[in-house]
């Protein structure tokens, strides 16, 4: 009878068909027939051990062992602490049942080898119960972001908005969604950036959970050595936020939030790109739960770029690391581990003499010069809410750079330069080549921030942000600056960072936002403070509809890096920091219904800008520049070999930018709509007189039909961009830099894009876009022309897991 209870147990206890294991449960009829053997299996043990001879004395099962024939544990909720978590599955099942009953039946038939099994079988159910009796918690949803307790970011990039975008890197997802004018080198993997609000990329400040992730001798970061698999989501902000959550960011503040998996059993996705001018590109992610509460994700990248054009190749390849520990669903910590390689032809762009799309053979302006990279990233977070009613969230990233870059070129002697070998299509071989220059920085240091409530004046109710970043840079002498240079204190090998910033924000009569406040930096002996303040006032306040009209002021620095003061004229001279005066004013509208989502931005802006660092290629002296003509020549004008760097004329930056979105179902034979379009209009003076840096008006649209059937997501349709003529300029690749530009490129457009894309089984995406349809020929940088017509193909799908 207590056999028949204990059977009646398991059987009710067993967890439904789909949390059972995988192996068992694609067939019904194969389950039961397994249950039917652990049935059988059960009885003759218990007969062998004579257990039926013995069952009055058979006690009741522990109310540990009920626990774990129950096969289930409580967990917490994200947002409760109650995550819902189920760990075991009926091979687990099957398992503790015969432990369980082996315990039973030595307790009724004691022996020698009984008392061994016995004991065995005590500490297999006290583990067994120790793990059940585990918490489980969700991962924390604001860890690696800027702002734990509220979303004040101006943009929002989430891992799965991106599966309908046409990416490689950073650069292409944030082009589309920000005001600003693309700064692409027509290769993928090369230093593709963007021109946010008129600044320049120097401006814009790159962090990975809070962490900068610049180079610290050149004074920027390279968008294309980040995996963008490697993000949760992407957060950009913009003005008087910016300025004070990062130095040297009167562009932008873009934080990636590191991934957040929280996987039972193993997950892994892929991504695969592949277009015209030989470029492939995959990236694999995985993920596993290696114990409770801690997540360990692996990843990698690679990818190859190859041109028609002379020395225009690139390669590139990342590994990453992410181990996570869930204290509990309010608190994490994570260490995370990003490696990167890469090599790149540094060709200087197209010839001004032959800079056109359109010409196979056109020179490029350094036939040897390739860029070589290594860097190591390690980043330690913690964040977390500090009291039961999150009124108080910290975070706390401790990290450590190396980041070594060298400029190579062939060791043979070739046609097209005066030393070394024309390296032709692709980029040099590792063995043939001679390092001309190699600059290697170190850098450690941490940033955190610390948000609360608090009141004003006894009543009104206020947000408090306060933080602050130290770092120490290890930057040794290299081709950019000299011992001269650093005579009289001027340079240092060690240099120390610091910064300091508190934000303030309020809510006045329920429909105004207020916030404002301050940020001191001190790099070396140079500190420099910056101001910022904005408003917004909420017309329309809803749950389906919001409008918001926003203003913004900043006042703000970017201090030159130890490669620019390494190269100005004279090295007793130091460079003075660059000034930025940003006022901003937006209107935003949001929507969403059942049948509809639209949101719409206008913004205007106007920019600034005192003593700008300026790089430029006048023909002066080679005696008082850092020149590359002993290990590059250019052919045939040497003197754009040489770079100089100065405090230009001011300068002044206007523009406005319209851009609205809009997706509606069941709109037309019984598919949907999805329309996207922006404009973007740029005045950029020097001195005074216009200088063509930007097109007066950049704009594009797209226009995709939409069709759904359950889960499955069919879309196509056209993108279509246009510029009106503009100078632009020129990128110069040993100072990450832009340099004037003398050529004007006539009213162009991107010839049409077709464009296709489809979701099936609910992980399979699979995107596929005719590029530059009429092979129209465009440049957004001199020199640097852009693909001509391609067909580009994007898979991502999830292998394992779901």
């Amino acid at each position: 009878m207590n056999f028949m209870v204990i059977i009646s147990a398991w059987h009710q206890k067993l967890p439904p068909m789909s949390m059972r294991s995988t192996s068992i449960c694609r067939s019904g009829v194969a389950w039961y027939c397994a249950r039917a053997l652990i049935l059988i299996c059960a009885v003759l043990l218990l007969c062998h051990h004579g257990l039926f001879a013995q069952s009055k004395q058979l006690q009741p099962l522990p109310s540990t062992t009920s626990k774990i024939l129950s096969g289930t544990v409580s967990t917490s909720n994200a947002s409760t602490s109650n995550a819902s978590s189920t760990i075991s599955s009926g091979a687990t099942t099957q398992h503790r049942l015969q432990s369980t009953l082996a315990t039973v039946s030595t307790n009724s038939a004691p022996s020698a080898s009984g008392a061994s099994l016995s004991l065995r079988t005590l500490i297999q159910e006290k583990q067994n119960a120790t793990t059940a009796n585990v918490q489980l918690f969700a991962p924390f949803r604001a860890h690696g972001r800027l702002f734990m307790t509220s979303t004040q970011a101006f943009v929002t990039v989430d891992k799965k908005d991106v599966q309908w975008q046409d990416y490689t890197g950073f650069a292409d997802l944030l082009a589309e969604r920000l005001p600003a004018f693309p700064l692409f080198l027509g290769l993928q993997g090369a230093y593709n950036q963007l021109s946010i609000l008129g600044a320049s990329p120097r401006d814009v400040a790159v962090m990975m959970n809070g962490r900068p992730m610049r180079n610290a001798a050149l004074g920027a970061a390279y968008l294309e050595q980040l995996p963008p698999e490697m993000a949760e989501q992407t957060e950009v902000f913009l003005g008087s936020d910016a300025a004070l959550l990062a130095n040297n960011a009167s562009g932008a503040a873009i934080n990636i939030q590191e991934i957040r998996h929280n996987t039972k059993s193993l997950y892994t996705r892929i991504w695969y790109q592949q277009f015209g001018d030989q470029f492939t590109a995959a990236d694999v992610d995985a993920s596993y739960n290696v114990a409770p509460n801690f997540n360990l994700t692996l990843g990698a990248r690679t990818q190859n770029a190859k041109r028609i054009y002379n020395n225009t190749a690139s390669q590139l390849w990342n590994a990453r690391m992410i181990l996570r520990w869930n204290l509990s669903s309010t608190a994490s910590i994570s260490f995370s581990y990003l490696l990167t390689q890469q090599r790149i032809s540094a060709n200087g762009g197209l010839l001004p003499t032959t800079a056109t799309a359109s010409v196979v053979n056109s020179l490029t302006l350094f036939n040897e010069l390739q860029e070589n990279t290594l860097r190591h990233d390690l980043t330690l977070t913690g964040s977390g809410y500090l009291t039961r009613d999150s009124s108080i969230a910290a975070t706390l990233s401790a990290y450590a750079t190396w980041d070594g870059r060298a400029l190579e070129r062939a060791s043979l002697q070739g046609n097209f330069a005066t030393n070394g070998q024309a390296s032709g299509r692709v980029i040099i071989a590792p063995d043939t080549t001679i390092t001309q220059s190699t600059t290697t920085n170190v850098s450690i240091g941490a940033t955190g921030r610390v948000e609360t409530h608090v009141k004003l004046f006894s009543a009104l109710e206020a947000s408090l942000m306060a933080g602050g970043n130290i770092a120490l840079h290890s930057i040794p002498e290299s081709i950019y600056w000299s011992a001269a240079a650093r005579e009289g204190n001027l340079q240092v090998q060690t240099q120390a960072e610091l910064s300091a910033f508190g934000r303030l924000g309020f809510t006045l009569l329920k429909s105004l936002d207020v916030s404002g406040g301050a940020r001191i930096t001190l790099v070396g002996k140079r500190p420099e403070l910056a101001l910022g303040a904005k408003a917004a006032l909420y017309l329309i306040r809803s749950t389906t509809t919001s409008v918001q009209f926003w203003g913004d002021f900043s006042r703000s620095f970017r201090l030159p890096s130890v490669a620019d003061d390494g190269m100005v004229t004279m090295s007793t001279v130091l460079l003075k920091p660059e000034s930025h005066a940003l006022v901003l004013a937006g209107l935003r509208f949001r929507e969403e219904t059942a049948q509809s989502t639209f949101s719409a931005d206008i913004l205007a802006f106007g920019r600034v800008i005192t003593n700008p660092i300026v790089y430029d290629t006048a023909n002066v002296s080679f005696t008082n520049l850092i020149n590359f003509a002993d290990s590059v020549r250019a052919f045939p004008n040497t003197t754009l070999a040489t770079i100089r760097v100065y405090n230009g004329a001011p300068r002044t930056i206007y523009g406005a930018s319209v851009s609205a979105n809009w997706h509606g179902k069941n709109v037309l034979f019984g598919g949907g709509l999805v329309l996207s379009g922006f404009a973007n209009l740029t005045l950029s003076q020097t001195d005074g007189k216009s200088d063509g840096r930007f097109p007066l008006l950049y704009a594009g649209a797209t226009v995709q039909y939409e069709y759904t059937f359950g889960r499955d997501v069919l879309r196509a349709g056209v993108r279509v961009r246009m510029m009106t003529p503009f100078v632009g300029e020129r990128f110069s690749p040993m100072l990450w830099a832009y340099v004037p530009s003398a050529t004007e490129q006539g009213l162009t457009g991107n010839g049409i894009d077709i464009v296709a894309g489809a979701e099936v089984f609910g992980s399979l995406n699979i995107r596929a876009t005719y590029q530059n349809a009429l092979n129209t020929p465009t440049f957004t940088v001199a020199g640097y022309p852009q693909y001509p017509t391609v067909l580009r193909l994007t898979i991502s799908a999830t292998i394992l897991g779901n």
